[in-house]
């Protein structure tokens, strides 16, 4: 399991975290440098860095930012921030995949005394689609330097949007500069435009947003195709052809779109005639009608090649690629337009002021070719060196009809909604449609919690929303829905009712204890945002009354108010295992969980069975295909001892999902008939051991393999593979039945020994019918018998002393002279972190970087004669090195240097 901080509250000291189970097998780490925006930067400036990383896995970043008086940054590939002192400072940034793959990356940056240039602030700016905003103004500026010789550049972090020369820089004299945008065609979305300044040595950014909207067709006031009267004779035509009481009739009459030197023209075009000499510009009017009560948004679509000047009832009202005066006939358009621009149309918002509303109108355009102008010869075909087009649309685009929202409650933690709506739009029935909504009360539902979607069969928008957790009161729901060019808002009244919560408690682990052993009491969390947890009553209750009754169980207070114990005295001599339900109640509602207890009988090796895997330790599994190797080309064995498993998830038994009970739950994706289990555990000496006792618990089926060889099969085929299903469906009681067998010990090895197994359902789990799992495993060691008879020495749960100081004794404490009166007492099991000691050490050190490398342990016994003894078999539980002394001797060493000293980490 992984947790990554994402951001975090200063003020509250809140995180948000993102956790994600389970890493992939060779997962990357990212990889990557820090950028910087400029080269140094200086005191008091804004300086930007950006983290360039790129994951082999396609993984999503998250970034966490560490530059000194910086505070909490963003979790962001950019960060901003000022520095109030000169000199090198170290930038760092650790970029994690989230699956485990964490890099640091590091750089150093200098802040100078030099004052940096200066840029002003740009607003934000909204612009449509198939449109260009020209000349937008700004100034740079130094202390220092001539504002004239500051180089500027552009950049957006949207290139599909903003390609490359899309933003173009020019100069107005001095520090006095021009921006002019020029999106890609039929493009829209949003980006940020970057600015930066520099003198040579130290440079300066400045940000906005551009907002690039869709067009929504509206109600054609004329549309493309329109019939027009035009002029396209090598002279002016007389009079003021603009004015609305200008007569045309003696003008030539056709439909757009118009074009001279085009290619081979569409067979609905009207082509222009064939100059006798040159012909700089066309001319075109009509006449159009805006009823009384006109609705919705004027807008002008203008198709030109090159340039145009645009009238209406004979005032200038648009004017594109065109120099500044009265344009006459031989003025030529500022620039030619070629290639794929000729076809970019131009979107002009116009006013109703602008127009003659409810009456009639007369639009004028002239259309001026650039440098190249036409130019035609009498004779077969004529010949050009220039072209033209013109096409031209007029719209009235209404608002969106969208459907009112009534006012609504809803108790608290729970989703309100969906609630249906109506929204379309006039122009373009069913979309495109933007909609978003709006929180007037953070406190209680946040903008982002706010979800739109679309019910196919009453073909009805709806909006959920998702309140805050534990958060009531009243709040109004703003829906906007946009078609690009205009908007409306609905707004309704959201009550979020208090409710009362449920109490919660942890759950608990496998708790086992030695027949004799005292139990150690076990810490219940709870907890209730209703209520004070100190008011919360606990229970709990055993389903094995032969083993631990109701009499010996106790609910003690706890160190804090939400913090109980649970004190369990088993029966004498009883032995077994038993569920326990622990429930916690505000006095209406509740929650439990359940926890299995067991005392198990202590182990010997002269009588008893040596536990080597028990129920809740740990296993690595994989839910996957098994990976493949790359020299065979088959999947590895994952029964092989050898294999590197470390990149496996684990978690501790029961394993499994579906069915409620399970310690770890795995994942149920991929939907898959097989998953893989392993773990390991130590034999010292197999010559000691005779036989094994496995008990399996599997749903469905299973196969259990020690150190690469099966050992047993349960409810499989007699050959089968990662496809084979099991034979039968285990389900009801049968999920919870243990399976006893007694196996060969042959194939156990001196050291290291890994248990391998696959478990297989007996049908292939489908997205409807994901099914559940469950595996569950212990393995004892039986005993060889002793030749001669064995005395047990030392036995398990014996009482020993320990010394957990921060001070460690002399070298003495090893040998039986030493005199360990002052040492703590205690039962073993001995140690802590683990769950289940009998004896916590280390318990006034709770901090875990106050507790001690090393811990010691003594133990006296008697022995009336060493002679009758050919040799000692020693037996130890140790996490995580060990060194053994026999009266002074050291006998045993364990996961130590031989350099190891005490304070010395294993």
């Amino acid at each position: 399991m992984f947790i990554t901080n994402i951001s975090a509250d200063e003020d509250t000291g809140k995180l948000v975290v993102q956790v994600n189970h389970g890493t992939p097998a060779g997962n990357d780490a990212p990889i990557g440098s820090i950028k910087f925006w400029t080269p140094s930067g200086a005191v008091g400036q804004k300086v930007y860095f950006t983290a360039d990383v790129s994951d082999a896995d396609g993984d999503e970043i998250a970034y966490h930012w560490q530059i000194a008086g910086a505070g909490v940054l963003e979790n962001s590939p950019t960060v901003g921030t000022t520095f109030t002192t000169t000199g090198t400072k170290i930038i760092k940034c650790i970029v994690s995949d989230m699956h485990g793959g964490v890099r640091t990356l590091t750089a150093n940056f200098s802040i100078l005394l030099n004052k940096p240039p200066t840029i002003s602030a740009i607003s934000d700016k909204i612009m449509n689609e198939d449109t260009v905003l020209s000349n937008i103004p700004f100034v740079v500026d130094d202390p220092t330097s001539d504002p004239s010789t500051l180089q500027v550049t552009a950049s957006s972090d949207n290139t599909s949007l903003f390609p490359s020369g899309s933003l173009i820089l020019s100069s107005a004299g001095g520090g006095n500069r021009r921006i002019t945008l020029d999106p890609a065609q039929n493009k829209h979305g949003t980006a940020t435009i970057t600015l930066r300044v520099t003198d040579g040595l130290l440079a300066s950014v400045e940000q906005f947003k551009v907002t690039v909207q869709p067009i929504t067709p509206g109600v054609a006031v004329f549309n493309t195709g329109a019939s027009w009267r035009y002029w396209d004779a090598d002279s002016a035509p007389t009079g003021d052809w603009k004015s609305p009481g200008y007569s045309a009739l003696s003008w030539k009459l056709d439909n757009t779109r118009f074009v001279y030197g085009q290619g081979t023209p569409a067979p609905t075009w009207t082509t222009l005639a064939t100059p006798t000499k040159i012909r700089t510009t066309c001319y075109f009017r009509r006449s159009f009608s805006i009823p009384a009560n006109p609705t919705g948004a004027l807008t002008l679509r203008l198709l030109c090649d090159d340039g145009a000047v645009v009238y209406i009832d004979g005032v200038e009202v648009w004017r594109q690629n065109m120099p500044d005066g009265t344009p006459t006939h031989t003025t030529r358009a500022e620039s030619s337009v070629g290639g794929i621009d000729e076809l970019e149309w131009t979107i002009v918002p116009l006013e109703y002021s602008q127009v003659n509303v409810g009456g009639t109108s007369v639009i004028a355009v002239e259309v001026h070719d650039a440098g190249n102008s036409i130019r035609g010869s009498i004779g077969l075909g004529g010949f050009s060196s220039g072209d033209v087009t013109f096409d031209c649309e007029l719209a009235m685009a209404d608002a969106p009809d969208v459907g009112r929202l009534a006012n609504v409650s809803s108790p608290e933690d729970t989703v309100a909604g969906p609630y249906s709506f109506s929204a379309s739009d006039s122009e373009s029935p069913g979309g495109p449609l933007t909609i978003t909504g709006f929180s007037s009360n953070s406190q209680v539902v946040r903008d982002e919690d706010i979800k739109f979607g679309f019910n196919i069969l009453t073909r009805l928008r709806t909006v959920s929303i998702t309140p805050r957790p534990n958060a009531t009161g009243v709040t109004v729901i703003t829906v906007k829905v946009s078609d690009g060019s205009s908007e409306t808002h609905r707004s309704f009244r959201l009550t979020v009712t208090p409710v009362n919560d449920a109490p919660t408690i942890q759950p608990l682990p496998l708790m086992t204890v030695a027949l004799g052993e005292l139990v150690p009491l076990i810490e219940v969390q709870v907890n209730d945002v209703d209520d004070t947890p100190g008011s919360l009553v606990v229970t709990a209750g055993s389903a094995n009354g032969a083993l631990l009754d109701a009499s010996g169980i106790q609910v003690l207070p706890g160190t804090t108010p939400n913090k109980r114990w649970l004190r369990f005295t088993p029966k004498p001599l009883a032995t077994g295992q038993s569920l326990i339900l622990v429930r916690v109640s505000d006095g209406s509602l509740t929650d439990s969980i359940l926890f299995t207890f067991r005392v198990s009988t202590p182990l010997s090796i002269g009588s008893s069975d040596i536990r080597l895997v028990s129920s809740g330790d740990l296993w690595r599994y994989w839910v996957q295909r098994l990976p493949i190797e790359p020299r065979t080309g088959d999947p590895v064995d994952f029964t092989d001892p050898k294999l590197d498993d470390r990149a496996w998830p684990s978690g501790r038994t029961q394993l499994g999902y579906g069915d409620g009970d399970e310690v770890t739950v795995i994942p149920s994706t991929p939907l898959r008939v097989t998953t893989y289990f392993r773990t390991s555990f130590i034999v010292p000496n197999p010559a000691l051991i005779s036989s094994l006792k496995l008990r399996l618990l599997r749903d469905d089926g299973a196969a259990v393999y020690l150190n690469g060889v099966l050992i047993a099969a349960s409810n499989l085929p007699r050959t089968f593979d990662a496809d084979t299903t099991a034979v039968l469906d285990i389900f009801g009681a049968g999920e919870d039945a243990w399976i006893s067998s007694v196996e060969s010990a042959s194939n156990l090895r001196a050291g290291r020994n890994v248990i391998a197994v696959e478990v297989h359902q007996s049908a292939l789990p489908t997205a409807l019918a994901r099914g559940d799992l469950s595996f569950d495993l212990e393995l004892d060691a039986v005993p060889a018998p002793a030749a001669n008879g064995v005395d047990v020495l030392i036995a398990p749960g014996d009482v020993w002393r320990y010394w957990d100081r921060a001070e460690y004794p002399d070298d003495s404490w090893r040998t039986s002279a030493f005199v360990d009166q002052d040492w703590k007492l205690g039962f073993a099991r001995l140690g802590y972190g683990v769950g289940g000691e009998s004896t916590v050490v280390n318990d006034d050190n709770a901090s875990a970087t106050g507790r001690n490398p090393s811990v010691l342990f003594r133990k006296v016994f008697d022995v009336a004669n060493p002679s009758v003894y050919q040799g000692l078999h020693l037996f130890v539980l140790r996490d995580d090195g060990i060194a053994v002394h026999l009266n002074g001797t050291r006998i045993l060493s364990d996961n130590l240097l031989s350099t190891s000293t005490l304070g010395t980490l294993a």
